[in-house]
């Protein structure tokens, strides 16, 4: 590397020069270098022009190349290496394991001038945006649309107390990441709490402020929240300073609702947890969230929640959510994830910043490729809509049914389907709607069974006398008053014939009872084995779902064994005095039909076509639903395709304004580089936009307009470097003032 650097001014004509050390792209150290800068622009401006990143705004003394600091840019957000790791890499391949330097050169690498050159390289790749309007998702709608949004929490992004604290505010972290002072006031001011647990779903940590895990001893940070568009670009952040509260979540809700204000956008949101937040905010009476909001679960999450979950808060079985299946921050952690090794012992601030710009370039990867993204996904709708189709039509092809006929019996299962849900809610336990005739009964064989006890006194101590003689006193006073009630003149006697009858409806109730919950058992099982045979064994998801399969298979053996241990028949006998294990997990077996009507109330028999396996139906009326879905997606994608054409219309004529305008200084002129390059990159785009669209025959009508209107050329690396006149090239002169 030479050690002078000399810069001509033909403006001031006027420089000095100054002895500094500088660092190379390799590394390399050195001192004693002779640079001449004009007088006409900070030191540190002139040290950019040479490829140097000044270490101090004022007066420098030592600078670093910009091909170095590009370096660990980049391998720090594409691969997460940290500034130990590559330093390490330095003395590695240029032999520096001996420099003297080697120490300062970590320590100057992690010094704030080189945050700021990540910053700045930050701000330069989003130019002529602001980062806050660069990650801003173009394919979802601004206003009179549908807005889907993903919640979830990362627990791996973790941030030591001992990292130390920042000196100054972080500079990008405010268009990613919600004030923390905001969301610090919301959740300590805000009641969460949970005594009874979450009823169905209570086996879920997320949530319950108690339940929570709270891992606050050496951390200031135990994770980030967020929200994420259907198209995988992330909304807003924060860090949590809990577990997974359920408060964190009604603040993220509460700053969408804000920023859905007066844009007419249909809000749904998919978070892990929805059940829980819906039942949270039905208690507190929260209107503005449950009436604006249609919540639904991610759809590899609803298969670790129970059945009414996974049916009525599926977002294959909603109306209006199309294919989006919820699961776009999971994505998103995958890459953020990388970072947590490093970013745990940054300061705050520092951590903030690094955060902000990993998402900024997730979020502008996923913003090339949008076009194309849409595109593929329109395929996949049309492939799902046509093979769902074709299933439903094989599972109904029995029945030869026309269309009408299809729709009409698809909506009976589905109504049956509610309807058993409704009942598993709402389990009605017929030993406790007893008449008073049937609690007489109940106390009188409680009270004739302790009578015989008390004929063997001799064996009993006089504390346990004491105790059974006053069970017997108030059972007796209990059941003359029930007599005085009943108008019974003389108490019935274990043979009399009413007593025998009450008896007998008594233990026809529980046996009924019995059977309802092994049918509902059964039926949750059947459920669970189609699920697992989707996925390969090993899979996280199919664990998840075999340890549920093991838990609902051990329950129903229980509750048969309780059921066969009742030993009792009925004297009709249309109830059995024991089951087999085996007809209890078929539920299209005849136990359950033949009793159906007595354990449902049903007044008539279903139709013989609603009589199918219970797995037939289920898979019916999910491949009919998928078709609805399927169709509902191809709408969306193509108004997200419209939407997105319209932003990169929007862009293109807001950079032609700026392009028009007359410069006079450098710093115009350069401004005027970085916009020219910018309207030649998002002409390319649009280009390829308008071939896509058009092979999906998706066609945007104004988007022949702007289509090279600056850049004629096909290919922009290909230009006349001879040909000094080309006024569609002329601009590009000026991009050495950048």
């Amino acid at each position: 590397m030479t050690k002078t650097f000399k810069r001509t001014c033909d403006t001031c004509h006027q420089s000095h020069s100054r002895g500094l050390t500088l660092i190379d792209e390799k590394g390399r150290v050195h001192q004693g270098c002779t640079v001449t800068m004009c007088a006409c622009e900070p030191e540190s401006a002139s040290l950019l022009r040479f490829g140097f990143w000044p270490l101090s705004p004022k007066s420098p003394v030592i600078a670093v190349s910009t091909q170095l600091l590009d370096w660990l840019h980049y391998l720090t957000l594409e691969a997460q290496v940290s500034v130990q790791n590559f330093v390490d890499t330095l003395m590695s391949k240029e032999g520096l394991f001996f420099s003297q330097n080697l120490t300062e050169l970590r320590r100057l690498m992690r010094g704030e001038s080189v945050s700021e050159y990540r910053v700045f390289k930050t701000t330069i790749s989003q130019f002529p945006d602001q980062l806050e309007s660069s990650i801003q998702c173009p394919a979802c709608p601004k206003k009179n649309g549908e807005l889907f949004v993903s919640l979830d929490a990362n627990f791996g992004l973790v941030h030591k107390q001992n990292s130390g604290h920042s000196c100054e505010a972080p500079q990008l972290a405010p268009a990613v990441f919600l004030s923390q002072a905001d969301v610090d006031a919301f959740v300590n001011g805000y009641d969460d709490t949970s005594k009874k647990g979450h009823g169905e779903c209570s086996s879920f940590q997320a949530g319950d402020i108690i339940r929570s895990k709270n891992k606050t001893a050496k951390l200031t940070y135990t994770g980030v929240f967020a929200a994420a568009c259907r198209h995988e670009i992330p909304v807003k952040m924060f860090n949590l300073c809990h577990g997974e509260r359920l408060a964190y979540a009604v603040h993220m809700l509460n700053y969408l609702l804000d920023y859905c204000a007066g844009k007419e956008l249909n809000l749904h949101v998919l978070y892990d947890i929805s059940c829980v937040l819906q039942r949270h905010l039905q208690k507190r009476n929260n209107t503005r969230v449950l009436e604006a909001i249609q919540f639904a679960i991610p759809v590899f999450h609803s298969y670790g929640h129970k059945e009414d979950c996974q049916v009525c808060l599926n977002p294959r079985r909603l109306k209006g959510f199309g294919l989006v299946d919820g699961e776009q921050l999971e994505r998103l952690w995958s890459y953020l994830r990388l970072f947590a090794k490093t970013t745990k012992e940054m300061t705050p601030s520092h951590r903030l910043d690094m955060l902000a710009m990993a998402v900024g370039l997730y979020s502008h990867k996923k913003q090339l490729g949008m076009d194309k993204y849409l595109v593929d996904k329109l395929n996949r709708a049309v492939l799902v809509f046509q093979s769902s189709g074709e299933k439903v039509d094989a599972l109904l092809e029995e029945f030869h049914l026309d269309d009408t006929q299809k729709r009409e019996m698809l909506d009976l299962w589905k109504k049956e389907e509610r309807q058993m849900l409704a009942e598993k809610k709402t389990v009605r336990h017929l030993l406790d709607k007893h008449d008073i005739k049937e609690t007489y009964v109940r106390k009188l064989r409680t009270y004739y069974f302790l009578r015989e006890q008390m004929t063997d006194l001799n064996s009993l101590g006089d504390v346990e006398q004491e105790k059974l003689s006053e069970q017997v006193s108030g059972l007796n006073e209990d059941l003359c008053a029930m007599e005085v009630r009943l108008k019974i003149s003389q108490r019935w006697q274990p043979g009399h014939i009413e007593y025998q009858t009450a008896l007998l409806n008594q233990e026809e109730a529980k046996k009924l009872e019995m059977l309802h919950k092994i049918r509902l058992l059964a039926v949750e099982r059947d459920f669970l084995v189609g699920v697992r045979s989707k996925y390969s064994e090993g899979q996280s998801v199919a664990n998840r779902v075999t340890v549920a399969l093991r838990r609902v298979s051990s329950a129903l053996t229980k509750k048969v064994a309780v059921f066969n241990s009742l030993g009792f028949s009925s004297t009709e006998g249309d109830l059995p005095a024991t089951i087999s294990l085996v007809d209890a997990k078929d539920t299209s077996s005849d136990l359950f039909l033949n009793f159906e009507e007595k354990l449902y109330n049903v007044s008539t028999v279903r139709p013989l076509v609603s009589q199918v396996a219970n797995s037939t139906r289920r898979r019916a009326l999910e491949a009919a639903d998928l078709h609805k879905r399927a169709a509902e997606e191809q709408l969306l994608i193509k108004q997200d395709m419209l939407h997105l054409a319209q932003t990169m219309h929007e862009q293109h004529a807001e950079l032609e304004q700026q392009l028009r305008v007359n410069c006079t200084t450098q710093f115009e002129r350069g401004r005027k580089s970085l916009v020219i390059l910018k309207l030649a990159h998002l002409e390319h785009r649009i280009q390829h936009m308008s071939e896509r669209y058009s092979a999906v025959g998706v066609p945007i009508p104004f988007i022949s307009q702007v289509v090279y209107s600056f850049f004629p050329c096909s290919n922009f690396d290909e230009s006349d470097d001879n040909d000094d006149n080309d006024e569609d090239t002329y601009f590009l002169d000026d991009t050495n003032d950048i």
